[in-house]
């Protein structure tokens, strides 16, 4: 059961590897399909877990789980700074709508044929 709990470490390690790298190249619409995958991969961990009975550990295990959380405290900083992006993108697009509304014609003008009743 080890041995399949440090395959799937090991997978889950790999898919936080792309997808730090799909945030550094910013392929935003990847990443929210491969958190979908990563959850898939914790849930099968945990599933063994239960199925064990116990938290399955040993020193290997723990070594990779070293690991992964030095990766995601990287992801964590990368993402963090592809919100603020994000965040700043929509305030801009934001202020530019109001910008355009604001100089709207706030009266409507009846654009018909006008007739001259002098005539």
């Amino acid at each position: 059961m080890i041995e399949e709990k440090l395959a799937l470490l090991k997978g889950f390690y790999e898919q936080t590897i792309n997808m730090k790298k799909a945030v550094e190249a910013g392929r935003d619409a990847e990443v929210f399909a491969m958190l979908e995958e990563r959850q898939e991969c914790i849930a099968a961990i945990d599933q063994l877990d239960q199925q064990a009975g116990k938290i399955l550990m040993n020193e290997e295990v723990r070594q990779q789980l070293q690991h992964q959380m030095l990766l995601e405290a990287e992801m964590k900083h990368k993402l963090e700074q592809a919100l603020k992006k994000l965040s700043q993108r929509m305030r801009s697009q934001q202020n530019e709508s109001f910008l355009t509304k604001q100089y709207e014609e706030i009266i409507p003008v009846s654009k018909g044929i006008f007739y001259d009743s002098k005539k």
